[in-house]
């Protein structure tokens, strides 16, 4: 069991420049320099079972990030035996990027060898991806709001969570704001 300090960072973000200019710092917009709340929130999770025994879930999430998006990456454990070039090894880690917004769609990065006979054993990561406007262009893709509301007027509930869902979930967020404090 990790202590919150250790499994957990937050933060707020300060003043500085974007694409729009220079922009204040959380405090500054709020008028109001006591204020605690956080503007980005990463933490390391782990669920205590046999099957995710020891896989870590890291979830991040904030105001004013460089890029605005929703993605799970999950990535897959490297060989127990390198046999390409050391210095390469750093590279040895295929993901599976599943983007939920926006610009729906998946890649999935592996490493592969280098074509060629003076390559030697040289790696290189290329993506194999399947990006939804892109795959079905001629199809308009409703936005993950506009579908959530489709299906309220439909009728089903398929896609919403359960209210002891809901509530599990603040426990759980709840357990992590006690410890902070």
């Amino acid at each position: 069991h990790a202590t919150a300090d250790a499994a957990t960072v937050r933060a707020q973000y300060l003043a500085g420049a974007s694409t729009e200019g220079n922009v204040d710092g959380y405090l500054d917009e709020l008028g109001d320099d006591t204020s605690t709340t956080a503007t980005f929130v990463a933490l390391k999770a782990e669920i205590e079972n046999w099957r995710w025994s020891g896989v870590p879930f890291y979830i991040r999430t904030g105001k004013r990030l460089p890029e605005k998006l929703s993605q799970i990456i999950i990535h897959f454990k490297p060989a127990p035996h390198y046999i390409f070039d050391p210095d390469q090894k750093h590279l040895a880690n295929n993901k599976l990027i599943i983007r939920l917004q926006p610009d729906e769609g998946m890649a999935l990065k592996i490493l592969t060898k280098d074509q060629g006979l003076d390559k030697g054993m040289r790696l290189r990561q290329g993506p194999l991806e399947l990006t939804f406007s892109e795959t079905f262009a001629t199809d308009r893709i409703p936005d993950a709001y506009e579908r959530l509301l489709w299906e309220v007027m439909k009728g089903n509930q398929y896609l919403f969570v359960r209210r002891d869902e809901v509530e599990f979930a603040w426990r759980w967020v709840d357990q992590v704001i006690q410890n902070w404090k």
